[in-house]
């Protein structure tokens, strides 16, 4: 109830009325479509972002928010900022270790907004859902509601000439379990696209000065995968079974 209070008060001081689309409620997103929302994105994350979040209505100035706070837009219905559009808020991961050289920006998904209110040059946003805190300075992208491939499994042979690698986890992290997602780095230009199915495996031979097994020793099954997108170069999958925790740099190998 405050928290409707508070948008209509947004509203009002805004000078804007709320569309009645506004009003109608979003169908309810499954379990594994919310899991695919707070993944890591696939893409170019070097692109300069235009909207962030420059803060909340809140008593008491703070920088990092949550579902119950309504933030505050860095531009307005002159930068094309629309009553009712969604947005996924996003950030670069700032720490962590055993990223492989060249790797990709690590970006986390802090959840989605939609619009309740706008003028000229600023824009009001409730938070839809959150998959972790919310930061000042958190940049926005468009909203499109995941999409999740039928995990059959009626993909043909790994393909071994041409594996990919796993660059990236959920949330930054460095081992990723069964249900959680990952990113490699092949994507739409070599053919893969959501639904294809990758088998993952790792070189023993090659895990740890101290631990690793004999020259020579032949990969490890270490689980599997589906994509449920891609773009040019990279995909991103969620692990649909694995025996151990899939880890940055196992190669992820295409079942064509």
């Amino acid at each position: 109830m405050r928290t409707s209070l508070l948008i209509v008060a947004v509203v009002v001081s805004f000078g804007v009325t709320a569309s009645p689309a506004l009003a109608q409620e979003q169908p309810a997103l499954s379990s594994g479509e919310i899991a695919a929302g707070c993944a890591p994105p696939v893409g170019d994350t070097q692109a300069p972002h235009e909207f962030r979040i420059i803060g909340a209505q809140t008593l008491s100035p703070r920088s990092t928010y949550d579902n119950r706070d309504l933030l505050i837009v860095n531009g307005g219905t002159e930068a094309g900022v629309q009553l009712g559009a969604r947005f996924y808020i996003r950030r670069p991961l700032q720490f962590g270790s055993g990223r492989l050289i060249g790797a990709p920006v690590d970006v986390i998904t802090d959840g989605w907004i939609r619009i309740v209110a706008a003028n000229e040059t600023t824009a009001i946003a409730s938070v839809e859902y959150s998959c972790g805190a919310i930061f000042q300075n958190d940049y926005l992208e468009p909203f499109n509601t995941p999409e999740m491939p039928e995990g059959r499994d009626d993909a043909g042979e790994p393909d071994f000439d041409s594996p990919a690698r796993i660059v990236s986890g959920s949330g930054g992290h460095d081992t990723i379990v069964a249900g959680e997602f990952i990113i490699i780095d092949q994507g739409s230009a070599q053919d893969v696209q959501p639904g294809s199915r990758f088998e993952i495996y790792r070189d023993t031979a090659n895990t740890r000065r101290f631990l690793s097994a004999s020259k020579g020793t032949p990969l490890m099954s270490v689980g599997q995968a589906i994509v449920v997108s891609a773009s040019g170069s990279q995909a991103r999958a969620r692990v649909l079974q694995s025996r151990e925790a899939v880890r940055i740099g196992d190669y992820a190998v295409f079942r064509r």
